[in-house]
């Protein structure tokens, strides 16, 4: 088996790092995607809206996040009336996504890399 490169295919030559990854996550079936649209989402979308209920910031949660892209559906009505599952606190949203990463990282490990008994 030869390693994949750092950067792109050479013609030719082993698989670069980029097609390696996409290769492994079709082959795996895109884990961890909804995160990774998210992330993606916040860091070269629009700026995501957000409002304070009871002194606390709500801002979509994983999956909603295209929902509100026009803020108007935030700001545009009262706190009370938007679903409430939609919007989460930051660090909820945080401990969310850091949760359901270890749990598919010590799934894969388990499964992986661990010794079957």
């Amino acid at each position: 088996m030869i390693p994949w490169l750092d950067r792109r295919r050479v013609k030719g030559g082993p698989i670069g790092g980029q097609e390696a990854q996409k290769a492994w996550k079709k082959h795996n079936n895109y884990p961890l995607q909804e995160i990774r649209d998210y992330r993606n989402n916040l860091m070269h979308g629009r700026t995501m809206p957000g409002i304070f209920i009871n002194d606390s910031p709500r801002v979509p949660t994983i999956g909603q996040e295209l929902k509100y892209l026009d803020w108007r559906r935030i700001t545009a009505v009262a706190p009370n009336a938007l679903p409430a599952q939609d919007l989460a606190e930051p660090h909820d949203i945080l401990n969310e996504s850091w949760n359901r990463t270890i749990a598919y990282i010590q799934s894969k490990w388990t499964a992986e890399l661990l010794p079957h008994v």
